[in-house]
């Protein structure tokens, strides 16, 4: 166990620390960008979503604490003063409050307003980093507009700090959380098997070879030093990096473009994300009118080589860059394997922070590797929201998150 002398943790009995260990390079990179804007709402994520019918309250409450005594990773808060490197510490116990809120009395056409101005707040105001749990539940009682005057339902809204989770683990919780509320709710016994703790990734990384990732990743590099940007809109404000400046637009596909998208991987055999990885590549390519582009990707990041890698809850993702060359005489289907080839190579050293990866670039070090990244992302957070409840029912579940990249 490594000594801990912070004074960020002094204040800690000891018999309160259950373990301490090194960040992820994920979380490092999330660390320090939570600490340069604290009050941006960078990497802090919100789920949130409807409950009609019964909802048994204490046991709502109930369940979410046991997902705490259960996990090692919702247990943990992050220290930085005093030490050489940032360390993630595990409480033997960490309490949270289910924060109940009464807007019986708001209006309907208000509720949006008010709803989207009390999520912003949330996501502004963060969270101590140093106090766990990095998460928030509120529980808001709203009157039902389709029902008789005394009707009434709830909106959910859980906030955490990405440090803690990628997506997913989420779907792993939430069957968790949906499966203790049952036995609570109807006073039966559940049996889980015990929690992988995500110490366990911690320990994985250590024993991977760096300097041969970090080889593989001077050479991906080579010859490059300035990041591919969307010259775009140069007569407004540059954003400067500030994550509090960007703004969000959604477009969802038809079923008809999904399906051929689809077809599309099938057919050249690769996968969704390198279509996806090399659209934003062409579009890039228009604009910038550069052939040799880089921008930033985000990988699952659990190792098939890691036991029970699928079932541990914490951040496994990172972010690593992705250089594509364009040649305009080369036929589309060969160009598409050649980044799928490239995007498996890439998955071997993938566990490499980004800032090891900057060291061995030829980038100056005061120049990002990139300025847009894609996440691709395809996590059953709805249908595990779905299971079968006998007296209550989910709906419009939504999650939003940002982070300090385009």
């Amino acid at each position: 166990m490594l000594q801990l002398t912070a004074n960020k943790v002094s204040v800690m009995a000891q018999k309160k620390i259950q373990d301490i260990y090194p960040l992820s390079p994920m979380q490092q990179g999330m660390l320090f960008h939570s600490l340069l804007e604290p009050n941006s709402g960078a990497y802090i994520i919100q789920t949130a979503y409807e409950l009609h019918g019964l909802l048994d309250i204490t046991a709502f409450a109930k369940s979410w604490q046991q997902l705490i005594d259960r996990h090692a990773i919702l247990r943990t808060a992050f220290v930085w003063d005093s030490v050489k490197q940032p360390l993630q510490v595990v409480g033997t116990a960490a309490k949270i409050s289910l924060i109940r809120h009464d807007w019986l009395e708001v209006s309907l056409s208000d509720r949006q307003n008010k709803l989207a101005e009390f999520l912003q707040e949330l996501r502004t105001t963060g969270f101590n980093l140093n106090q766990a749990p990095l998460m928030r539940l509120d529980l808001i009682e709203m009157r039902s507009p389709s029902a008789g005057a005394s009707a009434s339902y709830y909106q959910f809204v859980w906030t955490y700090h990405h440090l803690l989770l990628d997506g997913w683990s989420v779907p792993l919780l939430i069957k968790e959380l949906l499966g203790y509320y049952q036995s609570f709710a109807q006073d039966l016994n559940i049996t889980l098997t015990p929690a992988v703790p995500y110490k366990n990734y911690i320990a994985w990384l250590k024993q991977q070879d760096t300097e041969q990732a970090l080889n593989f990743w001077r050479e991906e590099l080579k010859d490059i030093s300035a990041p591919t940007s969307l010259s775009i809109a140069k007569s407004k404000p540059d954003l400067k990096g500030s994550a509090a400046n960007y703004q969000q637009c959604n477009l969802q596909l038809s079923a008809e473009t999904t399906y051929k998208l689809e077809f599309l991987a099938r057919e050249y055999q690769v996968t969704l994300n390198t279509i996806i990885q090399a659209a934003w590549a062409i579009i890039l390519h228009r604009y910038s009118d550069s052939i040799d582009l880089i921008f930033g990707a985000t990988t699952s990041g659990r190792p098939p080589n890691l036991a029970n890698a699928q079932s541990i809850v914490g951040l496994f993702i990172n972010t690593q860059s992705v250089r594509v060359q364009i040649d305009r005489e080369q036929l589309l289907t060969k160009w598409l394997k050649q980044l799928q080839k490239k995007q498996i190579a890439r998955q071997e050293y993938e566990y490499i922070s980004l800032i090891d990866i900057h060291r061995v670039s030829d980038f100056p070090l005061d120049t990002a590797l990139f300025q847009s990244i894609i996440v691709f992302e395809n996590y059953p957070v709805e249908s595990s929201l779905k299971q079968s409840l006998d007296v209550l029912d989910i709906r419009n579940v939504q999650t939003s998150e940002q982070t300090n990249y385009p």
